[in-house]
């Protein structure tokens, strides 16, 4: 380098400064400022967290007044069996199944109830029914029984033709169907 011209020396000069610069800049400054700006998403997506928090606060008192809503009477009054005893919940299971499937076109061969079964501040009342309907009856009592309250639950249940073998004539009527099911629903706890 001697023998070159002194501009080229200076651009060589210029050259190995900005070279160093540019190092200096990948080495240290480039990180760090990527290191700021990770930093500045993070406290962003913080302060839009701790916004909705504080929404979801101030909306508390609404849900709470919900939540107070489902635990009064007047809510899960209509849930629960009425009754005093356990018998007088399952009779009353009784009827107004018996009730139900009597609206619907059926005849109630037999109902039968089961002991009661208590399990953590529940009480489960079951009763065993059978009885006789046309198909289109069975959908309705079923429909019924499970969309009205108290909340009535259907287990086990078996449809059986009376009939082993239908020979009727396509003109003849449906025969009805034998039903039988276990029904269950739950006694109002006691208020604690």
């Amino acid at each position: 380098m001697t023998g070159a011209s002194p501009a080229f020396r200076r651009f060589v000069a210029l050259g190995l400064l900005f070279g160093l610069v540019a190092v200096a800049y990948a080495l240290a400054a480039g990180p760090l400022l990527h290191a700021h700006e990770r930093l500045d998403e993070a406290q962003q997506d913080t302060q839009s967290m701790l916004a909705r928090f504080e929404r979801t606060a101030h909306g508390g008192t609404a849900y709470q007044a919900r939540l107070d809503a489902l635990a009064s009477d007047r809510v899960i009054k209509g849930l629960f069996l009425d009754g005093n005893t356990e018998a007088g919940a399952a009779a009353s299971l009784q009827d107004r199944v018996t009730a139900i499937i009597r609206a619907k076109g059926g005849t109630t061969r037999s109902s039968e109830a089961f002991s009661s079964v208590a399990r953590n501040d529940l009480t489960k009342i079951a009763v065993r029914l059978q009885f006789t309907a046309l198909t289109a009856q069975i959908q309705q009592i079923l429909h019924t029984l499970e969309s009205s309250q108290p909340l009535i639950f259907i287990d086990n249940l078996e449809i059986a033709s009376r009939n082993r073998v239908n020979y009727l004539p396509n003109d003849a009527k449906e025969n009805p169907l034998n039903v039988r099911m276990d029904i269950f629903a739950y006694l109002r706890p006691e208020p604690r």
